[in-house]
């Protein structure tokens, strides 16, 4: 948060759910991207990584 934003309660709420929004639209495009590709391309600590 910045100091031209005040923190609140609300903002904070906010926030959290476009953080939200934007792991669960990255792991969707994830999981589409690792159907879509042969196990031989995928590295497998990268899918454990990121889960």
């Amino acid at each position: 948060m910045t100091q031209e934003i005040p923190a609140s309660i609300e903002n904070l709420e906010q926030r959290f759910s476009v953080i939200e929004d934007n792991y669960t639209s990255a792991l969707n495009n994830f999981y589409v991207e690792a159907q879509n590709a042969s196990l031989e391309k995928i590295d497998i600590t990268t899918i454990i990584n990121f889960i």
